[in-house]
């Protein structure tokens, strides 16, 4: 009879435990949640997607382990330079605007340039160039760099506006 009443309060110790590890485990994952879809996405989404992973936080923390920003982005880089050019452009401009969505400016606009480099390879007169300089454009435009956005805007300008044949009215 004793010992059962020891294994109760052993459960009771161990769960009471648990749900106090939940308690910060459950706004870090609401913040983690927001910083990383924005906060639209986690007004909509913010009440089961983080609080879910925060119940069963211990599967997320073993399975996923703790990455260090910087690392996660050296092992980033090392993965995308081992895709094609679409692929590749595709990856930084991805990148550029999940730093620039988490404040990350000076990370946001190298995955910008790099896709730019990228765009140019790939396809110079089309949508991926247009994507990635308005992109970037609007990056300066955030920081208050008005005079590279103006430049950028007036390269997507080229890139998108097709120019006139011959003697073609313009309505």
């Amino acid at each position: 009879m004793q010992q059962r009443g020891k294994n109760a309060s052993l459960l009771v110790s161990v769960v009471y435990l648990y749900m106090i590890t939940v308690m910060f485990a459950l706004p870090y994952y609401n913040w983690r949640y927001a910083t990383e879809n924005g906060f639209l996405k986690w007004l909509l989404w913010g009440e089961t997607v983080p609080t879910a992973k925060a119940l069963i936080w211990p599967y997320y923390a073993l399975s996923h382990g703790t990455k260090h920003a910087g690392l996660e982005t050296v092992s980033r880089r090392a993965d995308v330079a081992s895709l094609d050019n679409r692929k590749r452009w595709e990856a930084h401009n991805s990148a550029g605007t999940k730093e620039a969505n988490q404040g990350h400016y000076s990370n946001a606009e190298s995955e910008f340039k790099a896709a730019l480099q990228e765009a140019v390879v790939t396809d110079p007169q089309g949508s991926d160039l247009a994507e990635t300089l308005t992109n970037l454009g609007t990056l300066y435009y955030t920081e208050a760099k008005y005079a590279e956005a103006e430049r950028g805007s007036a390269e997507v300008r080229a890139v998108c506006v097709p120019p006139r044949l011959f003697n073609a009215p313009t309505w």
